[in-house]
C-alpha cells in the first residue's frame, strides 16, 4: 500500500513576514492592493492572477536575500 504524504504548506502571511516585508511593501512590489495581500492572508478568495503577482514578488525577494524560491503549491491560497 502507497501512502500519500502531506505537504505543509506556508501560509502567505508567514512567507512574506519571513522577508521582513509589510502589506503594504508587498503589495507595492506585486502591483496589487494592499487589500487583496490582506484578505490571500486571512484566507480568504483572491484571483489566479493575484495569488501568481504576490508569489513572483516574494520569490523575486526571497532570491535578493539568498532563499530558495516556493512553488505555487507550496502556499497556502485560497482561489476564487
Amino acid at each position: 500500500m502507497i501512502e500519500a504524504t502531506q505537504v505543509k504548506k506556508i501560509r502567505p502571511d508567514i512567507a512574506r513576514a519571513q522577508l521582513g516585508l509589510r502589506q503594504i511593501d508587498l503589495a507595492e512590489l506585486a502591483g496589487i492592493s494592499q487589500k487583496t495581500i490582506s484578505a490571500g492572508e486571512k484566507g480568504l478568495p483572491i484571483r489566479l492572477l493575484s495569488a501568481m503577482a504576490i508569489l513572483k514578488a516574494i520569490n523575486e525577494e526571497r532570491e535578493k536575500q539568498g532563499k530558495v524560491p516556493f512553488d505555487f503549491e507550496e502556499v497556502d491560497w485560497n482561489i476564487e
